[in-house]
């Protein structure tokens, strides 16, 4: 069976492969950055080591919650360091095997909880399992080409509607910064966003 780690936010409660944790804390001073991305709620200091923290409730739409006691910051790690996710508790730690793990039947969640790869059912509790090796395009109710920018300096992914390897980008690709994007489209003499290596590749 593959171990999970179980944790609360808001009033549900998720697991993560243990494969992907790499320590678990309390939650410490956040510093804010501004003009940061949607989900990152600011940047922590671990140990002399700067990461970023995310947010799930955000991408999850729950309502803002509060800090208390039982906060926690779970630490991910990837190829380019480690990076927090903010959540409620730690429930427990737990081992699954392939027959207690099921498909999300289509439209039985809302679109935010596509980033799920699965339920777990034991008994009466299921815990839905974040996936973050699933394609961010199946996150999406929509093309990535057909959203508009809504900034100036935002990227119009409109340049990607005829490249199709933006399919095979994932979560994890993101983080490890491995999605082949460069990290500007201003350094294109055409200044068009396009993939320039492989997904999935340094």
């Amino acid at each position: 069976g593959i171990q999970y780690i179980g944790f609360k936010l808001h009033k549900e409660e998720f697991l993560l492969p243990m494969s992907l944790v790499r320590e678990i804390i309390m939650l410490t001073t956040i510093t804010f950055v501004p003009g940061a991305k949607f989900l990152m709620e600011g940047i922590i200091a671990l140990r002399g080591e700067i990461m970023p923290v995310l947010n799930l409730r955000r991408f999850l739409c729950f309502e803002r919650g509060k800090a208390d006691s039982t906060t926690r910051v779970i630490i991910l790690q990837c190829d380019y360091g480690g990076f927090g996710v903010i959540v409620d508790d730690i429930t427990e730690f737990v081992r699954l095997q392939p027959t207690e793990v099921e498909s999300i039947p289509q439209n039985f969640f809302p679109a935010e909880y596509r980033i799920l790869a699965g339920v777990s059912r034991v008994g009466d509790r299921i815990r839905g399992i974040i996936d973050l090796d699933k394609p961010l395009q199946e996150y999406l109710p929509k093309p990535v080409y057909e959203y508009k920018p809504t900034k100036k300096w935002h990227d119009n992914y409109q340049d990607l509607k005829e490249d199709t390897a933006y399919l095979k980008i994932s979560a994890r690709m993101c983080l490890n910064h491995t999605t082949g994007f460069p990290n500007w489209r201003w350094d294109e003499p055409d200044q068009k966003l396009r993939i320039k290596t492989t997904p999935g590749l340094r």
